[in-house]
Order: structure tokens, then C-alpha cells, then sequence
């Protein structure tokens, strides 16, 4: 084993490195089971989805062993049988994720295979639910749906709907349960801690209150995701916008570079987009080129530089707005 993780970082195609700073314990499994996968076209997304078939991969080892000793101390019967079924498949799922990430071609689309994962598991828990009061399903449902957020996968709030069904399901198992101020072993209770009249009302609402804020954490996970996507693609449009108004003006191509500045601004409808929605022309009254000198676009809503340049920074706008007055006041 020690051999096999030494190759892995020497080997030509680890893609990154794990930190320096991680123990080397920590480090050389990193490297192997984590950073060899990650490669220099891995955007921020990709890279926290192929962390999650890892993280999937350590759940898909642990599951097993972790219902091993219940499956052992109760004995066979339907219930733990179909409880075995529910890890197994769980296992099976998160490991051949992680192992179709790893090995498979890298047009599979990771969120695909994640949602799949994510899907068996949930799939797995609704089925084990009436095999034991034992296993916390509820708290394993309540991480599933935050861990969808956390990998922004799609569909998202089916993913809320679907984890709610085996959540409450086993919530209800969980709270009709018969009280009893016995214990099987000792415990530290202040008096009147062990409840015994509470109505099924009482007893559900803590989940549900659980599971709200699991659901709410989601959805601010998911608007974090949108925002980050938000601005890396308003920062790719205005270092598009920069660079080429810097060419239009070197060659004093100033009434390009309006033109440009305006699609970049939105004053008008790119193709595909409502026209009433924005409220503005369709065909406004520019005259807009392709390339500097060339006759004026038919349709100028075909240029494909505008779509690249649309939302950009409306400070870096204004001030190449203001470059391009004052070059055309003070033209040589």
C-alpha cells in the first residue's frame, strides 16, 4: 500500500498536490484517493463534486461495517435482511461513483453521477426505514439534503421533496415509539426530563423544525453557488469587454467601441432573449460591425462579441465609456 501511494505522487499524472502543510499520514492518502483526480480544467464546482465521490467513497467503505454489528447482534430475520440490502446498496452506489469519476471518460458529467449516488442513497434509507427504530435516518437524510446544496447538483428542490417522504416517515416510526423512564443503561437526567403523555404533535416537531433548517441551509448553499458562477461570469465578460475595446481604441475605432459598450450594457435584446421583458428595442438605431471598417451588420444582433460582453462590470463601463469621449474630443 505504502509503495502504491509513494507512486502516486511521483507519477507523472497526479494532476495537483495535495498542501505541504497536511500530515503526511493525511497527505500521501489525499494525494491518491483526491488530488490525482483533479486536473487544470477543473472549475470550482467540479473540484468540490469530485471531493464529494470521495467523501462518498469513505461512506461507501464505513456503511457496511457500520450495520454489521446490528445485522450480527439481532439475527436473521426480514427486517435485517432487508436492512443489509439498504447498506449494501448504499455502499455499491457511492463506491462505483467515486470509481466512474476516477476511471471513467471525462465527458461523463460528474453531477450526473453524483445525482444518481445521491438518489440509490435516499432510495436505500426509504426502504431500510421500517427494518429498525434504531438507525438515525433522519440525521443521515437532514445531511443528504445539505450535501446537495454543497455539490450543486441539479433538480434542486426535488431533492427536498424527496428526502422529506423517508425523513418523516422515520420521524413518525421514531416518535410513536412507547416512552418509558427505564434505561438500559445509566444516564444523568434532571427530574421531569423523561416525558411520557406528550402527543404525537410535540414529538414531531423538533423534526420538522430540523428539517426546515436543513432544507433553508440548502437553498443558501445553492444561492452562494449561483452568486460565485454570477460573478466569475461577469468577471470573464469584462476582461472580454477590456481587451477589445483596448484594440478598437488603438486603432481610434471609437464608434465600435460604443457600440460594444452599449451591448455590454444592455441597451438592447440579444437574440434569444424577451424582448418585453427588458423593454428595450430590438433593433436599435447603431450602427454595429463586426470589425472596424467593415459595412454595417443587416442584423446586428448576430454579433456573436456582444453576448460575450454582456454583464460586465458597470464601473468598468463607465470608466471606458468616459476613455472613449475624451478620445474622441481629443482626437489627433
Amino acid at each position: 500500500t505504502v509503495s502504491v501511494l509513494y507512486w502516486a505522487m511521483v507519477s507523472p499524472s497526479a494532476k495537483r498536490l495535495a498542501p505541504a502543510s497536511l500530515p503526511v499520514v493525511l497527505r500521501a492518502p489525499l494525494q491518491f484517493l483526491y488530488y490525482d483526480m483533479l486536473t487544470d480544467d477543473d472549475g470550482f464546482v467540479d473540484t468540490i463534486r469530485k471531493g464529494g465521490t470521495c467523501l462518498g467513497l469513505v461512506v461507501g467503505c464505513l456503511v457496511p461495517f457500520a450495520s454489521l454489528g446490528t445485522y450480527q447482534e439481532a439475527g436473521p430475520s426480514p427486517a435485517m435482511h432487508v436492512y443489509a440490502a439498504g447498506a449494501f446498496t448504499t455502499a455499491a452506489a457511492w463506491i462505483s461513483a467515486y470509481l466512474c469519476v476516477r476511471c471513467g471518460s471525462s465527458s461523463w458529467r460528474i453531477d450526473t453521477i453524483l445525482s444518481v449516488a445521491f438518489a440509490c442513497n435516499i432510495f436505500s434509507i426509504w426502504y431500510s426505514v421500517p427494518t429498525t427504530l434504531d438507525y438515525p435516518f433522519t440525521l443521515v437524510l437532514s445531511l443528504v439534503v445539505v450535501s446537495t446544496g454543497v455539490f450543486n447538483l441539479p433538480a434542486r428542490r426535488w431533492w427536498r421533496v424527496y428526502a422529506a417522504l423517508p425523513y418523516f416517515w422515520s420521524a413518525y416510526y421514531t416518535s410513536a415509539q412507547p416512552t418509558t423512564d427505564e434505561f438500559d443503561f445509566p444516564v444523568a437526567l434532571l427530574d421531569g426530563a423523561v416525558p411520557t403523555n406528550f402527543s404525537l404533535g410535540a414529538r414531531l416537531a423538533p423534526y420538522v423544525a430540523i428539517y426546515v433548517f436543513s432544507c433553508v441551509t440548502a437553498m443558501v448553499i445553492y444561492a452562494m453557488h449561483d452568486e460565485y458562477a454570477s460573478r466569475i461570469d461577469q468577471s470573464r465578460a469584462s476582461a472580454r469587454l477590456a481587451a477589445q475595446v483596448s484594440e478598437m481604441l488603438a486603432s481610434y475605432d471609437t464608434e465600435h467601441a460604443k457600440d460594444l459598450l452599449a451591448a455590454a450594457a444592455g441597451a438592447f435584446v440579444l437574440p434569444g432573449q424577451d424582448d418585453n421583458a427588458s423593454g428595450a428595442p430590438s433593433m436599435p438605431n447603431v450602427s454595429i460591425n463586426s470589425v472596424a471598417g467593415d459595412a454595417p451588420d443587416p442584423n446586428p444582433l448576430s454579433n456573436p462579441d456582444f453576448a460575450a460582453v454582456r454583464g460586465a462590470d458597470a464601473e468598468l463601463i463607465a470608466s471606458l465609456e468616459t476613455i472613449v469621449s475624451n478620445l474622441e474630443a481629443y482626437r489627433p
